[in-house]
């Protein structure tokens, strides 16, 4: 089960859809964390669940600092002793340091890293306070990272801006790590960019389908969401991996915030206080999970079942999408996903067009392999001989 923690409101940067937005600022009081940690046993054998993963978010959660993060790892490491436990945290990468370094290996640490693909884009919408960009210094830490042998892979967030494909998919090969792309949120900041839902989804479509012609052909090693969690569902016809289309919103995800609120996901806002479960401080971690705010965010696929979403080809792919989208969209959980036209275009091509394009190159390297073992056992072979 993951638990989101969202240890600070508070950022170092000025980015441009800044989830946040102007979201007032709190830090996560240590001892509201180890009360929230404390009800984590109970919680997991109510759900019947025996893993934790324990997701590090804010705002930047690097503010929060070494000695706070020390402090609550080591508690829930504790508490939780009899449960298999993992840490990974969602950064934007300008505060690692070297101690920070010595932390995430200490704890195992897996990095997520806020990138915006190549310098001239990332530092036209991730910017410092002092309004400079961000990408070289991020860049220098992820080599860090890197040469420390730290897990860290890259969120990359798309609006309509027009993208250099070739200098995006450069730069993909230079960092050779796994990528999350998706369409900004229409929330916080980016509240305003609404009404360009169209272009930002055909541009995230022609992102996404360059990205996977380009991976046909690369020997890199690496995953690019939602590519392999769409291919994977429609060759296996197993859930989509993402939460956001899996249908399992608020049962296996609990979020908890800086002020106590305890909810279902790490992306609401202030403007969503109505689908709060409640505070941690005067209520238990179980009640919150079952309460009534929850049991209505999970209904939500019953009523999508039987309006907007009823008789659609692609209900597995999608559930009507991401709770947060709709109700930042369009102010109700029950509406469904306001790319859901963009998406259903996006899923035909990769069942289609796309599929034809993977078995193509599954074909060709087979015979490339096959030609490289004949090529083998041939100078095999001549070595051989002139024994």
């Amino acid at each position: 089960m993951q638990f989101i923690i969202k240890v600070t409101s508070a950022c170092n940067l000025s980015c441009m859809y800044c989830s946040e937005g102007l979201r007032q600022l709190e830090n996560l009081n240590i001892e509201t964390y180890k009360r929230f940690v404390d009800g984590i046993p109970k919680l997991l054998r109510h759900v019947g669940h025996k893993n934790v993963d324990i997701i590090w978010h804010g705002g930047e959660p690097l503010l929060i600092g070494k000695q706070w993060i020390t402090e609550a790892i080591e508690y829930t490491n504790e508490v939780l002793s009899d449960f298999e436990i993992s840490y990974s945290i969602q950064t934007n990468a300008t505060l690692i340091d070297e101690e920070w370094i010595q932390i995430f290996k200490e704890f195992d640490f897996s990095i997520g890293i806020s990138l915006d693909g190549y310098k001239e884009l990332h530092d036209q919408y991730r910017i410092a306070k002092n309004g400079q960009g961000t990408y070289e210094t991020i860049i220098t830490n992820i080599k860090s990272l890197k040469s420390q042998g730290i897990p860290a892979s890259l969120l990359m967030v798309l609006n309509s801006t027009v993208i250099d494909l070739d200098k995006l998919w450069n730069t993909l090969e230079d960092l050779n790590l796994n990528l999350k792309i998706q369409p900004v949120v229409p929330i916080g900041n980016a509240k305003n960019q609404l009404v360009e839902t169209n272009n930002i989804y055909n541009n995230y479509s022609t992102v996404l389908k360059y990205i996977f012609k380009k991976l046909l052909t690369s020997h890199m090693d690496i995953t690019v969401q939602p590519i392999s969690n769409l291919l994977t569902t429609i060759l296996t016809n197993n859930s989509i991996g993402e939460c956001s289309y899996n249908g399992t919103c608020t049962r296996n995800i609990i979020t908890l915030y800086p002020n106590g609120d305890v909810g279902f996901c790490g992306r609401m806002t202030n403007e969503n206080k109505s689908y709060i479960y409640g505070n941690i401080l005067n209520h238990d971690i179980v009640s919150l999970y079952d309460s009534e705010v929850s049991e209505k965010i999970r209904n939500r696929q019953i009523y999508l079942q039987e309006n907007d979403c009823n008789e659609c080809a692609f209900w597995e792919f999608c559930h009507g999408g991401c709770t947060v989208d709709a109700l930042s969209s369009n102010g109700d959980i029950n509406s469904k996903y306001h790319y859901c036209e963009g998406y259903k275009k996006l899923l035909y091509y990769f069942m289609t067009e796309g599929l034809t394009e993977l078995k193509k190159a599954l074909v060709n390297r087979k015979m490339r392999y096959r030609l490289l073992i004949e090529e083998k056992d041939k100078l095999i072979k001549e070595l051989h001989d002139e024994r």
